[in-house]
């Protein structure tokens, strides 16, 4: 993220969500985002804040898990973090977008919040 102040209300969403979890501050700092998002052209940054903020006001809740890597073995249980975690891991992926790797997740956070848009 190449904006400075994109960079800060980033880092404080981050820190506000680990602090204080989910709450209505959090769906207003996202809509502050996008709308700088927007202005910086990423049009799928912008799109993953809209539909995070949407899934907020929908469910009060995040109810997307972390994406999951390949289990190292086949007994390795799986386990879905949601809530604050998910979405504070989001927002990371989000401050360092550039990387391929944090692409691809970003695109699967997109994935499961459109589904969970069409079930409501």
């Amino acid at each position: 993220m190449e904006n400075k102040k994109a960079k800060r209300l980033l880092d404080k969403i981050i820190d506000d969500t680990d602090q204080n979890g989910i709450d209505d501050s959090l769906i207003d700092s996202l809509k502050e985002l996008r709308e700088i998002v927007v202005e910086q052209e990423l049009p799928v940054i912008a799109k993953v804040l809209r539909l995070t903020y949407q899934h907020l006001e929908a469910f009060e809740d995040f109810l997307v898990p972390i994406p999951e890597d390949e289990p190292l073995d086949q007994e390795q249980e799986k386990e879905n973090i949601k809530g604050k975690e998910s979405i504070s891991y989001l927002m990371n992926l989000i401050k360092h977008h550039d990387n391929k790797f944090n692409q691809e997740e970003i695109r699967h956070y997109i994935y499961y919040l459109e589904v969970f848009a069409e079930d409501d």
